[in-house]
């Protein structure tokens, strides 16, 4: 009975053990870069914008990157290669499972290197830098892996939301670099038909353009689910009334039973068993007129909503259909009894 907590805790030790690991994993040194006759200031530009991209990953930035090179890091470690005897121990020194590295040479050329332990290289890739944008844009083929264009218009109608891979990402005419791989591109725009969703593939270096036609919504299409709903809420309403006026004639009727048998009180030799009849017929009666009373405006009420939905549904997008169409309703009360009188007026 001992053994079972026992063993329940030395695998929650393991689990643990597991995700520290692999939160280890995730851990990067941005280690400082080395200056072959290049700025500093393009040095310090490229160390913050791939610090950026790193932070918009699963990934997590060791305390020890940007404050050691490469060359510096071999030197501690007795080595002047790239390969993973060399790059493994650097690894363990900068407390992270992943070191990105680079140098600037004086024409402003950057040189970039990503290696995982245990793993090898994951890039390298060259590429000229003299602006915060241009750093920005060699940190995004870094980490997210090469690049191309996407350019989205939709013509003469501006403004058209962008989504790639399921996400909006801005408005038409859109222009932006896009992971090398296949994505699915599609736009919308209020009062226009969705566009179909159109696959995609980016080449690295290379620009996909993708054209849409924006076509506006039918004028007059109406809603037909608002209309189906209409009708439904308007035939319940209807039965309602027609349940309301049948418990209406009923009460009319229970009123006429009652009166004869009122009359009958002066002329009967058992009193009792009149008014015993007369108080049963009376009850029926009142339960009668609650039920007409409830009957008529949970009907009235179901119905008018019912119109209201299908007026709607027809009138949305203007339809001159709709408008040349109108629905008469009239309901009411009189003395001899409940009237409901429905029809279409063309």
């Amino acid at each position: 009975m001992i053994r079972r907590p026992i063993l329940a805790v030395l695998l929650n030790v393991l689990v643990l053990g597991f995700a520290s690991t692999a939160a280890a994993q995730e851990t990067v040194a941005v280690m400082k870069f080395e200056l072959r006759g290049g700025s500093a200031d393009i040095a310090d530009m490229m160390t913050s914008a791939i610090k950026n991209e790193v932070r918009q990953t699963a990934m997590t930035l060791s305390t020890k990157g940007g404050d050691v090179t490469l060359p510096d890091a071999q030197f501690v470690n007795d080595c002047d290669s790239l390969e993973a005897s060399c790059l493994d121990p650097i690894c363990d020194f900068m407390e992270s499972s992943d070191v990105i590295f680079g140098s600037i040479e004086g024409s402003g050329e950057v040189k970039l290197g990503w290696y995982r332990k245990g793993s090898g290289m994951q890039r390298s890739l060259n590429g000229f830098v003299a602006s915060q944008e241009d750093a920005g844009k060699l940190a995004r083929r870094l980490i997210a892996g090469e690049q191309g264009m996407l350019v989205v218009r939709t013509g003469d109608e501006l403004g058209a939301e962008v989504l790639v891979d399921g996400l909006g990402v801005g408005i038409t005419p859109y222009e932006a670099e896009l992971p090398v791989g296949s994505h699915t591109v599609q736009v919308r725009k209020t009062g226009f038909e969705d566009t179909q969703v159109r696959s995609i593939e980016v080449r690295q270096n290379e620009t996909v353009s993708v054209d849409f036609e924006l076509v506006a919504m039918a004028v007059g299409a109406g809603n037909p689910e608002l209309v189906t709903w209409g009708w439904v809420l308007s035939g319940v309403g209807a039965a309602a009334m027609v349940g309301a006026v049948v418990t209406g004639v009923l009460v009319l009727q229970n009123e006429t039973a009652l009166s004869d048998e009122m009359k009958k009180l002066p002329t009967t030799e058992n009193p009792k068993a009149v008014i015993d009849e007369a108080n049963s017929i009376k009850s029926t009666g009142e339960t009668l007129a609650t039920t007409t009373t409830i009957l008529w405006g949970v009907g009235g009420t179901l119905a008018v909503a019912g119109l209201t939905l299908v007026l709607v549904g027809y009138l949305s997008g203007g339809s001159e259909e709709a408008e040349a169409t109108a629905f008469q309703f009239n309901m009411g009360v009189s003395g001899d009894g409940a009237m409901a009188t429905m029809g279409w007026r063309f």
